[in-house]
């Protein structure tokens, strides 16, 4: 306010770290300081500061604590560039508090950020240590710059950047700089075919039909197979992307890059299958063209359907035959068992017919003189009951009937 420079000493109160980095000056007046341990937003009028420590989880953390760039984009969010931890954009006044991130997941080709510019089409621009990239504000996503597409220069300095009045950017880098002219940047539109580089069944290469009619015929003896491919994007051929998947096997596709461009499979089960091949151009931008090769596992003998028919068959045999055996030994068994019941019921029919006779022997023996063989005292005693009332029986019928006959004369 008086027009004279204030000095502000490294033992300033509130700032998250003394060694400052990069300063930049916010749509509001404000002064924001990034230093090697977080981001400050310093108020000149009141001194006051708001900190913005490193660590994504805290209220507003960053993704890194090492700031290397800020920027003020068009819409007056703040681009904050850090060492290995990409890019954040912090919103604007009174659009909330959401930090957006942007890093090799969002196609970063690098997690440290030199310098950020924005170009007069409002596409934002990083310089990193592999590369460039040029980043839609729109959808937070990061096409990486390198070799392929005039990128010479493999790292950048921090702070190295300038936009000139036609709208040129320029970074300065290892080796020199590097002008950036925007509008003749076009999109990489080849979509590659795919390229079969070698093809292996048990360990040797085995020479291939071109097309789709080609046929893997993989032996029970040497159940292995190895595909070797390429894409038809030679432009950079490292960031090429590829993805297999054999049908019948495998639920989904199995990505691969560069470094690994092999499909391989051992101890496959007898069958049919179909390996499908795709590959990307160097944008990432997937072909339109798939390369599909037939592939036959040929059974082992003992995986072939007449073996398999034949055991079962043996085996069914083997089960009725064990069934009739067993059917026999019961049937053997519950024949001893009725000869068994048989012998046994004879028996006891002897034994209870002497019963019988021995009973009758011994009731006769007791009603009878040994000596006389006349009955004695005791058949008297059983018997004279029965014969006196018997007698009584015959005198009442006999005087009963006399004297209805002196009645009726």
């Amino acid at each position: 306010a008086s027009g004279r420079a204030a000095p502000v000493t490294p033992a300033a109160p509130g700032l998250t770290d003394q060694r400052i980095m990069v300063l930049a000056r916010g749509a509001a007046g404000e002064l924001w300081v990034g230093t090697r341990n977080g981001l400050n937003r310093v108020d000149p009028l009141s001194g006051g500061v708001v900190q913005y420590p490193a660590g994504p989880t805290l209220a507003r953390g960053l993704s890194a604590g090492f700031i290397t760039a800020l920027m003020l984009d068009g819409e007056n969010r703040l681009w904050v560039g850090s060492y290995g931890g990409g890019i954040d954009v912090l919103p604007a006044a009174g659009q909330g508090d959401a930090i957006l991130r942007v890093g090799i997941t969002q196609g970063l080709p690098d997690g440290t950020v030199n310098a950020l510019l924005q170009d007069l089409q409002g596409q934002v621009w990083a310089s990193t240590d592999n590369g460039l990239a040029r980043i839609d504000p729109a959808r937070m996503t990061a096409r990486a710059l390198r070799r392929a597409e005039g990128v010479v220069f493999p790292t950048y300095w921090t702070g190295a950047a300038a936009r000139t009045e036609r709208g040129e950017l320029l970074f300065g880098g290892a080796g020199g700089m590097t002008v950036v002219q925007p509008e003749r940047l076009q999109t990489w539109t080849y979509r590659p075919a795919v390229l079969v580089v070698d093809a292996q069944i048990a360990g040797r290469s085995v020479p291939l039909a071109p097309g789709s009619a080609a046929l893997l015929d993989v032996p029970a003896d040497g159940n292995s197979l190895a595909v070797e491919f390429s894409s038809s994007d030679f432009s950079a051929p490292e960031r090429n992307r590829y993805a297999y998947k054999l049908e019948g096997f495998d639920a989904d596709w199995v990505a691969a890059d560069a470094a690994r461009r092999l499909a391989a499979y051992t101890n496959l089960p007898p069958g049919d299958y179909r390996l499908r091949l795709r590959a990307s151009n160097r944008d990432g931008q997937w072909g339109e063209r798939e390369l599909s090769l037939s592939v036959t596992v040929r059974p082992a003998w003992h995986q072939t359907w007449w073996f398999r028919a034949a055991l079962a068959l043996a085996l069914g045999l083997l089960l009725i035959a064990a069934v009739a055996a067993r059917t026999r030994l019961l049937r053997h068994r519950q024949l001893e068992l009725e000869h068994k019941v048989r012998e046994r019921t004879v028996e006891l029919r002897a034994m209870h017919n002497a019963l019988e006779e021995k009973s009758a022997q011994l009731h006769l023996s007791s009603v009878t003189d040994p000596l006389t063989g006349l009955h004695n005292r005791r058949f008297l005693s059983d018997h004279i009951e029965q014969d006196l009332a018997a007698s009584l029986r015959r005198s009442q019928e006999t005087l009963a009937a006399g004297g209805q006959g002196f009645l009726g004369s």
